[in-house]
């Protein structure tokens, strides 16, 4: 049992999600990315180089506009993509869902990151106490 809820925890986590950005594979990792001001035209995925520069040892994320993230735990099919709003952000989802304002921070391999993290919880919890894990979980 509580493997099973460490393991739930990790797949809607924060280091998850830096990990997977930082291979460029957040929608296989389940995360879903979208522009906040344009939620119900989009019908793409978020085009990562906007946000994404790769260096020699980490990423650089500089976020210009408020996104929205989703934490859906589950690879982010095409489909799901295309039904966006009611898919993401209908009531009755039980996936967290939050805001990532403007801001640069820098992400290494490891999921671990440097700079202030600005975000707003909108679904869920995916911060504080009971959601940490060890920077070498996997």
């Amino acid at each position: 049992m509580w493997e099973k809820n460490r393991q739930l925890v990790y797949s809607v986590s924060l280091i998850r999600f830096f990990r997977a950005l930082y291979r460029e594979q957040i929608y296989e990792e389940g995360f879903f990315l979208i522009n906040r001001d344009s939620l119900r035209q989009t019908k793409t995925r978020f085009p990562l180089q906007e946000i994404r520069t790769a260096e020699e040892n980490h990423v650089q994320l500089n976020i210009r506009t408020p996104l929205y993230l989703a934490c859906v735990s589950k690879p982010v099919t095409d489909v799901m993509i295309q039904n966006t709003y009611y898919t993401i952000f209908s009531s009755g989802k039980t996936f967290p869902v939050m805001i990532l304002f403007p801001q640069q921070i820098t992400v290494y391999p490891d999921g671990t990151y440097s700079g202030l993290l600005e975000i707003r919880e909108l679904r869920d919890s995916i911060i504080g106490l009971s959601c940490m894990l060890p920077s070498d979980y996997r």
